[in-house]
């Protein structure tokens, strides 16, 4: 017999990075390209799925392992603004060592360090709001003493009022 008091266990890793990763590859991926054929630059076109979008689900990862090895009830924007810190300094560092090495032109410093910001703030409040919801299905359901209506009379005619704060 299945114990139902106990708490659900929580989700593995893995479709924590499903739910994650794949928006923070697709949102900067498609409007870098809608961007660039609005310009007609075919550089940021082709720059749009890879130096733009990679970073950004790289950064999405990094945080969604972070906040599955320690979830955190938080708001959402600490959680987007701690998402955008982890997401942003790997990526400065990555892109510093490329363009020092000359692996990729100085331009990626435009590309990849801001995308990886927001593919982590885009994993970071994913990570939040699934947090809240959980805590707010674990709740107790709690009905403050004054809220209960009481009855009373006047002038002939039944009156209910609630108190309220």
């Amino acid at each position: 017999m299945t114990d139902l008091s106990q708490k659900p266990s929580k989700p593995g890793l893995v479709p924590a990075l499903l739910r994650a990763v794949p928006p923070a590859y697709v949102f900067p991926a498609v409007s870098s390209l809608a961007n660039a054929h609005l310009v007609g630059s075919d550089a940021l076109a082709t720059a749009a799925f890879t130096t733009i979008a990679v970073p950004s689900a790289a950064a999405a990862a990094a945080v969604t392992a972070r906040d599955h090895a320690r979830p955190r009830r938080r708001g959402f924007g600490r959680a987007a603004i701690s998402g955008a810190a982890l997401g942003l300094v790997p990526a400065l560092a990555v892109t510093g060592v490329l363009v020092v090495n000359e692996v990729v032109s100085s331009m990626m410093w435009l590309e990849a360090p801001p995308s990886a910001a927001i593919g982590g703030a885009i994993a970071s409040v994913i990570a939040a709001r699934r947090a809240s919801r959980a805590a707010e299905s674990t709740e107790p359901e709690e009905w403050p003493d004054e809220w209960y209506p009481t009855t009373a009379t006047k002038d002939d005619r039944m009156i209910q009022t609630v108190g309220v704060r």
